[in-house]
């Protein structure tokens, strides 16, 4: 930000008057940058200077408290804001994310009364937060309540409720999510099923995530690198560190892969495929398993394809090294 700053003050210094955009740039980027005291008194300068913040300067410093965490001031600040300005749907979105804790959620709920009272009901940016907003706070019943209320739901607020369901390890539910999106007309699209597959692969359900990655093929879509790399990384977390090294190097082999891998990895596209995240995740998977030879074998190759300077693919040969030396 002293780059930012010293433009700012550069302006002045050469007869320039920064407008309320210049304003709100320099307010953001230091309330992003959890500098509240700084945004705060910048807020203060520009009344000072007779120019009155508008509804975006109140935004940025509040999406920038709810970013760093400073729920309180964020709250605070929306409170205040309203003497001053009338929120938006930005505003409420950003201090629903404030919320994003089951010991908010009362505070959640207040939030969505004044979104109510105020016509934010109909704002899909404001009931994609609340969908958000209650699946953080496990409140799963009032985000399905939300998000039936919603007659034209686009993909985002679809992949909301996956990705909701999810993180809270209802993989049933989140499936039915899917299948009442193909009924409603709406296509899946990668997003959707890559967000199943990763939940699949850390539950450590191997034949549900195979099944779905045969299913992307026939949606017309095709799976990619990123598809593959959440797999191997999700059994590594699951704790199938084996399967994870089974499927990268059944995916290695010259004549592709064979068995049932190959036929749930039909539509698979290979290019730009091992990158680093594929190589992190398979390290640590030889770490689990102290699989001193492996681990070597994997070293020669990131080797051979460049990748020993990424700082992840780095981090992950340390852990490696520290759990079964490799002197390569």
């Amino acid at each position: 930000m002293d780059l930012a700053s010293d433009c700012f003050e550069s302006m002045e210094l050469s007869g320039i008057t920064p407008d309320l955009i210049a304003w709100n740039s320099l307010i953001s980027g230091f309330s992003q940058l959890g500098d509240l005291e700084r945004a705060r008194q910048l807020l203060g300068e520009m009344r000072g200077r007779g120019l009155k913040p508008g509804v975006n300067s109140w935004n940025g410093i509040i999406s920038g408290c709810v970013k760093n965490g400073f729920i309180n001031e964020a709250l605070h600040l929306f409170c205040e804001m309203q003497a001053f300005e009338i929120p938006n749907s930005v505003t409420i979105s950003s201090i629903l994310g404030a919320c994003s804790d089951p010991k908010a959620l009362k505070l959640g709920k207040e939030i969505h009364g004044y979104a109510n009272k105020h016509g934010f009901y109909v704002d899909l940016f404001v009931e994609g937060s609340l969908i958000n907003m209650y699946l953080k706070c496990k409140a799963c019943d009032y985000a399905q309540r939300v998000f039936a209320t919603i007659e034209k739901k686009n993909s985002a607020i679809w992949n909301e409720m996956i990705s909701g369901y999810v993180n809270q390890g209802k993989m049933e539910e989140a499936l039915e999510i899917m299948h009442q999106m193909v009924r409603d007309g709406v296509k899946p699209d990668a997003i959707a099923c890559n967000t199943l597959l990763a939940g699949y692969a850390k539950m450590g359900q191997k034949e549900e995530a195979f099944k779905l990655f045969r299913d992307m093929g026939s949606m017309g879509l095709k799976p990619d690198f990123v598809s593959i790399n959440l797999l191997i990384a999700g059994f590594q977390q699951a704790g199938l560190a084996g399967d994870a090294l089974k499927l990268f190097h059944e995916l290695l082999k010259p004549g592709g892969a064979s068995g049932n891998v190959a036929e749930a990895f039909d539509f698979f596209y290979m290019e730009a495929w091992p990158n680093e995240i594929t190589i992190s995740s398979v390290l640590s998977a030889c770490a689990d398993l102290k699989l001193k030879l492996q681990g070597k074998e994997i070293h020669g190759y990131l080797l051979r394809k460049g990748f020993q300077n990424n700082v992840f693919v780095s981090s992950a040969l340390g852990i490696t090294r520290m759990g079964s030396p490799m002197n390569v």
